[in-house]
């Protein structure tokens, strides 16, 4: 998942890969995160592996973790779902 320069996410992003280079507010989840210079985070990136560049902004926190999509997976089951985040309230 590419978020462009111009690019706005309000919201949840999973992917095996994602290149930010746009606004995100809130939660990523990626295997894969790259933030560019250009990028304007607030929320929270959980990450197997993560580049940050020189200017990138991130107001949030970053999580590294192995089971980045394995916890989505397990979420899906109705019987003992899963939440990873309870409440999250972001400040502008």
């Amino acid at each position: 998942l590419t978020v462009r320069e111009d690019g706005v996410v309000n919201g949840e992003i999973t992917a095996d890969n994602v290149l930010v280079y746009g606004k995100i507010h809130g939660l990523i989840r990626a295997k894969y995160a790259h933030l560019f210079g250009t990028c304007h985070i607030e929320g929270i990136v959980m990450h197997e592996s993560l580049t940050i560049e020189d200017g990138a902004f991130i107001d949030g926190k970053c999580k590294r973790t192995n089971k980045v999509l394995d916890e989505e997976e397990e979420s899906e089951d109705t019987t003992n779902p899963v939440k990873i985040l309870e409440n999250i309230r972001l400040i502008r």
